[in-house]
């Protein structure tokens, strides 16, 4: 969740609407001569797409979320030019409901999986049955 868009404090009814999930990464990447921490989010299907966070600092963390500190690189303006712009994240795991639903559907696709290999594997043993041998 973004708690800054350009460079303002988000209103709190406004941060919720805005949420994202994804796969969440910190990475070192090298910009310029410098060796920058960069988060990045990576959008789980139907959510969008924020800018990376550079120079991440953790500036806070809780048993329940982190909070990093950075800049955003967004191009702005008529000329497109890049722009810096202070931005601050709240990161907060996975629920475990979300994890529990994943594992159950993951399961799911398991065991169809495992019911179509055993049909293709009587369907397999029934044609061989009905071939002559082969010398």
């Amino acid at each position: 969740m973004r708690l800054y868009d350009g460079g303002f404090r988000v209103e709190k009814r406004v941060r919720q609407v805005q949420r994202t999930r994804g796969h969440f990464t910190i990475e070192i990447e090298k910009i310029g001569r410098r060796l920058l921490l960069v988060a990045q989010l990576q959008p789980a299907s139907g959510y969008g797409r924020i800018p990376h966070l550079h120079g991440v600092e953790l500036i806070g963390t809780s048993s329940s979320c982190w909070v990093l500190d950075g800049h955003e690189r967004v191009e702005a303006g008529p000329m497109r030019k890049e722009c810096l712009i202070g931005q601050t994240w709240l990161v907060e795991p996975a629920y475990e409901d979300d994890l529990m639903s994943v594992e159950s559907r993951l399961l799911d696709a398991v065991r169809e999986a495992n019911a179509l290999r055993a049909q293709l594997a009587a369907l397999n043993a029934a044609s061989v049955v009905g071939q002559p041998p082969t010398t």
